[in-house]
């Protein structure tokens, strides 16, 4: 369920409302924009909604300092470093006698090469759509590497891995099996996307957030709340990676 709530500044905010059978209290999580709040699991929506406007004062504090704290884009040019997969990797953008834009590993260079004939306004564009699709790609064989090794563990069956670009979740599971993924989480440690996996395959066995939904997160990943503990306090510093 989501509420939307009016700021002094007149804007709306949506608030995703998610029921945790671990949560004791009433809490409100802000990352990146996107805001949550967690709540028992028969905690009345009449309390949820009168927490919610009392904490918009709260808000409003948290949201400035996170714009005033952001994180600067990416700018996708020769000598930027990126992270990917636990690598780290100084980006190198020339021009080949190439065809189209291609994207290779050399050691720690992480070179996107350009057609010859690519004129000067377009290289930025190009550089940055070939980097997409490459970052695409390394996502996907990553979940599908965790996806085959973990899956058998707790003997569930998945039909489709996907990825996509999302602001505000890093993964999502349907009940016929069909997984997607945050691309971003290519750049964040592999602890951390091996537990976005984890997570997604325990809903396999449990639609919800409840003991046994956990207790099977921790069959596939003991010590998962050390990566649940990063996203959720550092993983806004992922999307200086979203503009790519």
């Amino acid at each position: 369920m989501v509420l939307t709530m009016q700021l002094s500044t007149g804007a709306s905010v949506d608030m995703v409302v998610r029921r945790s059978a671990r949560a004791r209290l009433l809490r409100m999580v802000v990352n990146e924009g996107s805001v949550e709040l967690v709540a028992p699991p028969r905690m009345p929506m009449a309390v949820i909604e009168r927490f919610a406007h009392a904490q918009i004062g709260w808000l409003e504090a948290v949201l400035k300092r996170q714009r005033r704290h952001a994180y600067e884009p990416l700018c996708v040019r020769s000598g930027a470093r990126i992270p990917v997969a636990d690598q780290q990797f100084h980006l190198v953008v020339d021009q080949h006698a190439l065809k189209r834009p291609r994207v290779q590993t050399v050691g720690e260079e992480l070179r996107i090469l350009l057609p010859a004939n690519s004129e000067f306004a377009t290289r930025t564009e190009a550089a940055s759509s070939a980097l997409r699709h490459w970052l695409s790609a390394e996502a996907e064989i990553h979940a599908q590497r965790y996806v085959a090794r973990l899956a058998p563990q707790i003997a569930v069956k998945v039909n489709a891995v996907g990825i996509r670009l999302a602001r505000s979740r890093w993964g999502s599971c349907s009940a016929r099996g069909r997984l997607m993924f945050n691309r971003i989480l290519i750049h964040a440690p592999s602890g951390a996307f091996e537990y976005v996996v984890a997570h997604e395959l325990a809903h396999l066995r449990e639609m919800n957030h409840s003991p046994k939904f956990w207790a099977w997160v921790e069959r596939l990943m003991p010590g998962y709340l050390r990566w649940e503990d990063y996203l959720t306090n550092d993983g806004r510093k992922l999307y200086r990676y979203y503009e790519i």
